[in-house]
């Protein structure tokens, strides 16, 4: 068995873009829509924010799931797994 110590992946550059600015990420959070980086362009997706109810029974981490215009679902955890 390999055991990985270090990243392969950088994600400080997703969709070969800058970290967007904190007024603009605060923005993304508090409305209906998420950035999507790629190909190099940093663009705004409505979508339909919702937050699930906590469950006793689960891993206690905040989830955040949203419904694109196009049908694609997005999802966000406040933790790793």
């Amino acid at each position: 068995m390999k055991i990985i110590t270090e990243s392969n992946v950088q994600t400080d550059r997703l969709g070969q873009v800058d970290v967007p600015l904190v007024e603009v990420l605060k923005e993304m959070h508090e409305s209906q829509c998420i950035l999507r980086a790629a190909e190099g362009t940093l663009s705004k997706v409505p979508v339909e924010k919702v937050l699930l109810p906590h469950s006793n029974d689960m891993n206690p981490q905040g989830t955040q799931v949203g419904l694109g215009p196009d049908g694609n679902v997005y999802v966000r955890q406040s933790q790793l797994l």
